[in-house]
C-alpha cells in the first residue's frame, strides 16, 4: 500500500497491531498502534484528498526515536515511510503521532 492511500478507515481497525521497524544491531522494534483519530472536522478544504486523521504509536521505553522519518513494516499494509513524531512518555514507553491530510 502506498502512504497516500492511507485513510482513517483502513487504519481505524488496526488499532492494537504494530509497525515493525529496523534497528541496527537491536534487530525489529515495534510501534504499536494505540489509537488512530480523526483531526480537523471542522475544517473541510478541497484541496484535501482524505478526511485527516492522526495514527498514535506506542514503542519501547529503552529506545526513543527523534522526529523523523523511518521506513515502517506492518503485516498488513507491507513497507511504508512514515513522519513520526514524539509526544510524550507513558508509563508502557515514548509516544509517537504521526498525522495524515
Amino acid at each position: 500500500m502506498k502512504l497516500d492511500d492511507l485513510t482513517f478507515d483502513t487504519m481505524h481497525p488496526l488499532i492494537g497491531s504494530a509497525f515493525h521497524i529496523s534497528v541496527p544491531e537491536r534487530g525489529d522494534i515495534d510501534l504499536k498502534i494505540l489509537d488512530v483519530c480523526k483531526v480537523m472536522e471542522r475544517v473541510k478544504s478541497p484541496r484535501l484528498k482524505r478526511e485527516p486523521f492522526s495514527i498514535f504509536l506506542l514503542g519501547p521505553q529503552e529506545l526513543r526515536f527523534s522526529q523523523g522519518m523511518y521506513p515502517l513494516r506492518h503485516d498488513e499494509l507491507g513497507e511504508l515511510s512514515m513522519f513520526i513524531v514524539p509526544i510524550g512518555v507513558l508509563d508502557e514507553g515514548f509516544q509517537y503521532e504521526a498525522v495524515f491530510t
